[in-house]
């Protein structure tokens, strides 16, 4: 029997050790993960935190904040979207207090609150706002797209003329405003503003002292002036960029660091419980992690596509791009932050894939990443200026088909007229191709809008893009001119035979 007990603490102490000693060496590997993925999409700089079963296994900085400043843990960068956790704990936490209900209507903490359908704007509860589903959406308001509020007050009195595209609790639609009426709902109930509210009732008790909130990008300079220089990314290179001006709180207004992000995923994964302060009750964590019926969306956090038992949430700004990642199943919690952002950037995942790699998984590469395409939208680019530029300048001997000798044709048979035809279709297809780039040009916020539900400018789209939007302009131009070139010297042409 002694024998047995000996064996059987034996045995534990081994199993106790082995996810220790795994966890020792893991961050070698998050270092190279990280490495190769900033090399890999031209990322400037890094913040990585890492926790698990409440503790902190790693939280590091890699590359360069701007000014020759490198990263470190504590650096501050845009969180982004990623502030939608934290607006979801404040509510939850005064639905916690008594003092929101969720299923009430918005209308009874905010009673100016309404849109363009004042009766159905009665309708949209808190929980309505906190899973997306009050029916308001970009494309019934293009938020992006419209002269921006400064206050929170003024962003929820903007949505008087938003159009609901769905019944409240129809539809899931991402918005942006919907968390930033949530703003407004703490400020009323609270009496506070939102970001004193947030450092009182949120930062402060996670000891997130060097986290901060701003209501637009014109307060960054101001609260923030630490932070990472933002970098926007083209053919390869990135080039330091401010963010351009617009309204954040709520939806997009907190600023935070890897060192204090590891205590706001140590508080979701501890069922809201930090350092023994209870922040939210284990009911409201739940809550807040359980998607609605039928979506994804849960309060804050997004059930991964085919991995229920993972959250996640990404964070999108012109010159920033964040993500965190909770496994509550194994304690698991990543964030990473960085400091430039490109719309085909291939370090979206990268926290999944450091959250695989704690848990002992073998993750993908990521992918060629954006350094690779860039350098080859540069070769198309100038490959196609290059050509078009050449046929510009030898357009002089180009003659239309009609307007050829006919005696390169042969005469009298069957299949002639056919041939011209061919021909003619020929110069249509590439007129047609001339056009294309163009047409892709004029079409794509309205192209972006039926891929992803969300509307954005033309300034938007460039800054989210910059190398496939020069490469899309010079097509353009070099497309139009030759058509156009093309085009009088048909017109020219004709005047002189009729003459």
């Amino acid at each position: 029997m002694s024998r047995m007990v000996v064996l059987l603490a034996a045995l534990s102490t081994l199993i106790w050790l082995v996810p220790r000693a795994a966890a020792q060496e893991r961050p070698a590997d998050i270092d190279a993960l990280v490495n190769a993925a900033m090399e890999a999409n031209v990322v400037p700089g890094v913040a990585v935190a890492v926790v698990r079963g409440g503790d902190v296994l790693q939280v590091r900085g890699y590359g360069t904040a701007g000014d020759d400043r490198d990263v470190s843990p504590d650096t501050p960068f845009l969180a982004a979207s990623l502030s939608k956790s934290f607006t979801a704990t404040a509510v939850l936490q005064l639905a916690d207090e008594g003092r929101v209900e969720l299923d009430a209507p918005v209308r009874r903490y905010l009673p100016g609150f309404t849109t363009a359908d004042a009766d159905r704007a009665g309708r949209i509860t808190v929980r309505h706002l906190l899973n997306h589903t009050s029916g308001m959406a970009d494309t019934g308001f293009a938020e992006r797209t419209l002269p921006q509020p400064e206050s929170v007050r003024e962003r929820v009195a903007s949505l008087r003329t938003a159009r609901l595209v769905s019944d409240p609790g129809e539809e899931f639609h991402y918005f942006n405003p919907n968390y930033a009426v949530l703003a407004g709902v703490v400020e009323v109930v609270s009496e506070m503003p939102f970001a004193e509210y947030l450092s009182t009732h949120v930062l402060d008790p996670l000891g997130m002292s060097g986290t901060t909130s701003v209501v637009t990008t014109e307060q960054l300079d101001e609260r923030a002036p630490g932070r990472a220089r933002g970098h926007v990314v083209a053919f390869g290179t990135a080039f330091g960029h401010d963010e351009p001006p617009g309204y954040l709180a709520g939806s997009g207004g907190v600023v935070t660091s890897a060192s204090d992000m590891a205590n706001f995923l140590r508080m979701q994964l501890g069922a809201g419980v930090f350092e023994g302060k209870r922040l939210l009750s284990t009911e409201a964590v739940t809550l807040m992690h359980t998607p609605a019926s039928g979506s994804d969306y849960a309060m804050g956090w997004v059930a991964r596509e085919g991995e229920p038992d993972w959250l996640e949430h990404t964070g999108v700004l012109t010159t920033a791009y964040a993500e965190q990642v909770l496994v509550p199943a194994t304690g698991v919690g990543v964030v990473v932050l960085t400091n430039s952002n490109h719309a085909l950037s291939g370090m979206a995942g990268l926290a999944h894939r450091i959250a695989s790699t704690v848990q002992g998984g073998q993750p993908d590469d990521g992918g060629p990443g954006l350094r690779v395409l860039g350098y080859s939208l540069l070769a198309v680019t100038v490959l196609a200026a290059g050509l078009r530029s050449w046929r510009l300048a030898r357009i002089r001997r180009w003659r239309p088909v009609n307007r050829r000798p006919r005696r390169r044709l042969p005469q009298r048979r069957p299949w002639t007229l056919w041939t011209l035809w061919t021909l003619w279709a020929l110069q249509a297809l590439w007129a047609l191709w001339m056009l294309a780039p163009l047409a892709v040009l004029v079409a794509l916020p309205r192209l972006t809008t039926a891929f992803s539900d969300r509307v954005f400018g033309y300034r938007q789209l460039f800054w989210a893009m910059p190398d496939v939007f020069v490469l899309l302009a010079v097509a353009a131009l070099t497309g139009v001119s030759l058509l156009v070139t093309r085009g009088v010297i048909l017109l020219r042409m004709r005047r002189g035979s009729g003459s």
